[in-house]
């Protein structure tokens, strides 16, 4: 297990970033052909010590709810708390920016879901604006489950 220290560093990513999470994305075997920055918010946890990305989960924000999307923490760091780390910081974002409810695609690790406290849902609960987007269309149909999280 790797220690939590100063060296982890959750920030909003830059354009600059876009590549380096397009290589995490790729390394779990997630989607990363549409990531766009313009579009998806996107947190990461930076290793200062190693200069490099290890986490990255992003916010797709519609009416009222959001969409988590992109969630990948090296494996290596997969026992700590990082990814609670991660996903609390964006469902504190989705709170700033209104959203009333977050939905996930929990294709890979819906337990890691369940543990954060997102409860089990049907696809006909998900929201049409979240069900037409272009990541839902092309990839949530063969997820293992949908779950969602209030964050009012």
């Amino acid at each position: 297990m790797i220690a939590m220290t100063s060296s982890f560093k959750i920030e909003i990513a830059t354009f600059q970033d876009t590549e380096d999470i397009k290589k995490l994305l790729e390394s779990i075997e997630e989607p990363a052909d549409d990531i766009d920055p313009d579009f998806t918010k996107f947190f990461i946890i930076r290793d200062e010590e190693k200069s490099k990305i290890i986490g990255c989960v992003g916010l797709e924000l519609f009416t009222g709810t959001a969409l988590l999307r992109s969630f990948a923490l090296d494996y290596e760091y997969q026992r700590d708390d990082l990814g609670s780390s991660l996903i609390r910081r964006l469902l504190a974002e989705a709170f700033d920016y209104g959203s009333e409810v977050v939905y996930v695609c929990a294709k890979n690790a819906p337990s890691f879901f369940w543990n954060q406290g997102f409860k089990g849902i049907d696809l006909d609960e998900i929201p049409k604006e979240i069900r037409n987007s272009k990541l839902f269309t092309k990839d949530c149909p063969h997820v293992a489950a949908f779950v969602r999280k209030r964050v009012i």
